[in-house]
């Protein structure tokens, strides 16, 4: 084989590697429509549920609403952005 031969074979292979390893990273992060909804909704539940204690006990529901709302956020987060938990 000459010079220009390998340099092609490799560059070839390169590629295909590559390629191979674009898809399986995406494959992993999921869609990202569902990313986008997931996250929506742990920011909506993030106003919601404080808003939603202070209704409903005052103060000290405002901070059990707020944890909850965080930790929705985080959880939706993780889900939408590995395709479920």
């Amino acid at each position: 084989m000459d010079f220009f031969s390998k340099m092609g074979s490799h560059f070839k292979n390169e590629l295909e590697n590559s390629i191979f390893s674009m898809v399986g990273s995406l494959a992993v992060l999921g869609s990202p429509l569902n990313l986008a909804s997931k996250i929506g909704c742990g920011l909506k539940n993030l106003i919601d549920l404080p808003a939603d204690g202070f209704e409903n006990d005052g103060v000290l529901g405002v901070g059990k609403g707020l944890a909850l709302g965080t930790g929705s956020l985080i959880s939706n987060t993780v889900e939408g952005a590995f395709g479920s938990v």
